[in-house]
C-alpha cells in the first residue's frame, strides 16, 4: 500500500530545488506534494523555480500550508 510524500522546500537557490528533485525521485510511485509558502494557493502561481520539477514530474503538486 503506498502512502502519500509531503516534501518542504523553504530555499529557492538552486540546491534547494536540487535537493527536492532528489526527493520526487525517490517518492515518484507516491501520491507526493511539494509544501511551499513562498505563493498564495489559488491566487498566484507556485514559484518559477518549481516549474522544472512540476515538468518532470507531473505527478507532483505544489501546495502551501493553508491547503
Amino acid at each position: 500500500m503506498k502512502t502519500k510524500a509531503f516534501l518542504k522546500i523553504n530555499r529557492m537557490d538552486a540546491h534547494g530545488v536540487f535537493c527536492t528533485r532528489y526527493w520526487c525521485e525517490v517518492f515518484k510511485d507516491y501520491e507526493t506534494y511539494i509544501l511551499c509558502d513562498k505563493f498564495k494557493q489559488d491566487a498566484e502561481p507556485p514559484p518559477a523555480e518549481l516549474k522544472s520539477i512540476a515538468i518532470d514530474y507531473p505527478h507532483v503538486k505544489v501546495i502551501n500550508s493553508n491547503y
